[in-house]
Parts: structure tokens; sequence; C-alpha cells
């Protein structure tokens, strides 16, 4: 099944999970693997001849042998070691006061949180975004630069009258030199 992972079911019961995989699906999966964030159909798969027939998934490959996501006990920790803005935890913490995941992870590109579990769909935070449902929600700071606002727009610039130094209106011509 996997050359990284002699044992997919020692290694699920090992960070307490079973395996499952989608009913008319080929591969087995953790219950908090990305690729089941849109399915609450799944079917335990417990008997190691069943798991034997199976592909591992590969995301949860990387999990099961120890290379994969890091794990955080909680979403705090987790927007401190991606680093989420200051500014933005707060909309974070908002957007998941209903979300009770049993599992929050950074992967190991160190590019979102991930927060879901086998019965919660995941949800993803980003340093300026979070993903919820396929929508995505901009938080007021994106994380490199300042200068994005809701939505990915930026600030409209303020363009300068070239003879007179006045600021512009948005036809961009001159009320006083016009």
């Amino acid at each position: 099944m996997s050359d990284l992972v002699p044992d997919p079911l020692d290694a699920a019961r090992r960070i307490g999970h079973t395996l499952v995989r989608v009913k008319t699906g080929d591969t087995v999966h953790v219950p908090t693997c990305p690729h089941l964030s849109w399915t609450t159909k799944t079917m335990e798969v417990t008997d190691p001849a069943e798991v034997a027939r199976w592909r591992l998934c590969t995301a949860c490959e990387s999990e099961l042998s120890g290379r994969g996501r890091t794990r955080y006990p909680d979403l705090e920790r987790a927007m401190e070691a991606l680093p989420v803005p200051l500014d933005n935890r707060p909309m974070v913490r908002e957007l998941l006061a209903d979300h009770d995941a049993e599992l929050i992870w950074i992967p190991h590109s160190g590019s979102y949180i991930g927060a879901g579990g086998p019965k919660v769909r995941t949800r993803y935070i980003g340093k300026g975004y979070v993903w919820i449902d396929a929508r995505t929600h901009w938080l007021p700071v994106s994380g490199e630069s300042r200068g994005r606002v809701g939505g990915g727009r930026t600030e409209p610039q303020e363009v300068l009258c070239p003879t007179c130094q006045m600021v512009l209106p948005a036809t961009r011509i001159c009320d006083t030199c016009s």
C-alpha cells in the first residue's frame, strides 16, 4: 500500500484516527484529510485486508509518516505560528466562532492554517483571508503589506495635476486649471 507507511491502520491509531474512504472511492484517508472537506459520507475502514486493497492518499501518507502537517492544540497557537497579522485575528476568531474544529494544522508549505475534522468541514485561514465553504472572506491586512483592503482591492492612489499640484478628481480633469 505505501512504502513510507507499512501499516497505515496502526499509524492512524497512534495519532488518534481510524482510516476512511468514500463509498465509491479507491483511496484511504484519515478523517481530517483536506480531500474529504466536501463530503461527510465516508465509510470507516478497520480491517487490515481491506486497507491493503486501497491506495493511501498522498497527503495522508505524509501525515502518517510524520513529515506532513504540523498540528496545533488551538487556533491561537496556529495563528502565532503562521503568523496571522494581529489586526486580522479578531476577524478570524469571529468567522470561526461557530466552528468546532477537532484538528488544527499548518501544512509543510506553511501557507495556511487548516481547521476541521471528521464531522466538520475544513476551513482555511491565510494571512489575509479565511476560506469557508467556497467563499473567501478578505481580512483587513494581507500579511506582507498593508496596502490590501477587503476583497483584494487596493486603495486608489491620489493623482496630482502636473500644473497646479492639486488632487485630480476621478475624471482626471483638473477643476482648478480647466
